[in-house]
């Protein structure tokens, strides 16, 4: 038996558990199906929001010039099973270490690595953004990230729901 040392270790384990576990139930079921893509569809749009706004450029030179990010150690915390599964169930390979361990778990070189991220990752607007780019433009980022929440939200209760028959 493996020996977990770390809680998002922990956590990236349940997630892939609960993964091949359930694995044919998540990708039958169509309501999930459709939720998984229209959240991505959402996420693919926040995401190209962001580097248009110029937030992709701020984040990524913050995290990896080691200023003070918002991609602490423990921002990876932030994760919890149902969020990571999600993230599997979008194909998204989670890594086995941290590319920065001083950093989140997920941070690589080129930023976040999974797609579905917790809100506050998604939401958060530090003084450095608010001082660097436009307000119209946050607030236009901030109008599209509230429907990739919303569905995320959603689509968490629904596998809930599904894990819990």
């Amino acid at each position: 038996m493996i020996k977990i040392t770390h809680e998002i270790e922990q956590t990236i384990y349940s997630a892939k558990n609960l993964f091949e576990i359930y694995k044919d139930t998540f990708l039958s079921d169509l309501n999930l199906i459709k939720m998984l893509s229209l959240l991505e569809s959402k996420i693919n749009l926040s995401r190209e929001e962001m580097i248009k706004s110029g937030i992709v450029n701020e984040c990524a030179s913050c995290s990896l010039q080691k200023r003070e990010t918002c991609c602490t150690y423990r921002t990876g915390f932030k994760c919890d099973t149902t969020l990571l599964l999600i993230n599997l169930l979008m194909n998204v390979k989670l890594p086995e270490f941290s590319f920065y361990p001083e950093l989140c778990h997920f941070l690589t070189e080129k930023g976040c690595c999974l797609k579905a991220r917790p809100v506050i990752c998604i939401n958060y607007t530090c003084s450095q953004l608010r001082e660097n780019i436009p307000f119209d433009k946050l607030l236009r980022v901030q109008e599209i990230t509230g429907q990739e929440m919303d569905l995320l939200f959603k689509t968490e209760n629904y596998i809930k729901q599904l894990l819990r028959k």
